[in-house]
């Protein structure tokens, strides 16, 4: 399974992960949110009830999708979007 550097980040610090629910929650009440701190430049996008993550640090593009769990509605899927290089 491939991992973009945003989902190692967020399975391992707590504290990341409380900021990350919040921004998935203005994402899912606004449409969109945003993540810029400490060097991280995050783009939250609601699309069709998954949370699309663009990863813009250091001029690369990572993109994660965030899915609701159907089996579990405390728990999301967490999956790396492949990007067609021309579109990064």
């Amino acid at each position: 399974m491939k991992k973009t550097r945003f989902m190692s980040k967020l399975f391992s610090d707590a504290d990341y992960q409380e900021k990350i629910n919040a921004k998935i929650d203005e994402a899912k009440a606004n449409g969109s949110a945003s993540l810029e701190e400490d060097g991280e430049n995050l783009q939250f996008a609601d699309v069709e009830g998954d949370i699309i993550v663009e990863d813009k640090t250091d001029g690369m593009s990572e993109v994660t999708r965030i899915s609701p769990n159907p089996d579990d509605d405390n728990d999301f899927i967490v999956t790396a979007v492949d990007v067609p290089a021309e579109l990064q």
